[in-house]
């Protein structure tokens, strides 16, 4: 005759481990879904970066001159704001590369060859501006355009060992960008 209180254990047993089954399953439901929003928002951005318009823009961006801010405020801020809309639109966009780097939904070397070592040239060109906009606006404006681009020429840097960084970007290699 089989004892009462083994199969009572049994049974507490089995609901025990039906629990633990099912929290299982609901932990890596959870985390899969996780993985696939964050994937869902890494494509959508790196599907932006590489449309047709998206790159008019940044070459119409890159065609900004200026010798120093003052001269940018004038020629820009003043008198031709469709360019600076568009030098804001490659700005806040490269902004949020940074921002999905610097939160870890993309390695430096995924963002790398998916295009991201451009911001270095972007970044490059526009850091007078940055400096002043960070003085004006606060260190937080924009602050992952510089980090996406520092942490691209890290990447370069470990691809290349023979590359000789800029010596606008040396000044931030050593420290944290953030």
């Amino acid at each position: 005759m089989v004892d009462l209180a083994l199969l009572q254990s049994i049974s507490y047993l089995a609901g025990a481990l039906g629990v633990l089954a099912a929290s299982a399953y609901y932990i890596w439901n959870i985390q899969n879904n996780n993985k696939q929003r964050r994937n869902e928002v890494v494509r959508t951005i790196i599907d932006r970066y590489s449309s047709y318009e998206l790159m008019k823009v940044y070459m119409s961006a890159m065609e900004i001159t200026y010798d120093n801010y003052d001269d940018f405020h004038q020629k820009y801020e003043v008198k031709d704001r469709e360019t600076l809309a568009k030098l804001n639109t490659v700005w806040a966009y490269h902004d949020r590369l940074g921002y999905l780097l610097k939160e870890g939904y993309v390695s430096a070397d995924t963002m790398f060859d998916l295009g991201g070592y451009g911001s270095q040239y972007f970044w490059e060109k526009f850091e007078p501006l940055d400096v002043e906009w960070k003085r004006r606006l606060g260190e937080n404006y924009m602050r992952y355009v510089k980090y996406l681009s520092v942490e691209m020429m890290r990447v370069k840097k470990r691809r290349e060992p023979g590359y000789v960084i800029p010596e606008q970007f040396s000044k931030y290699m050593s420290m944290s960008t953030a």
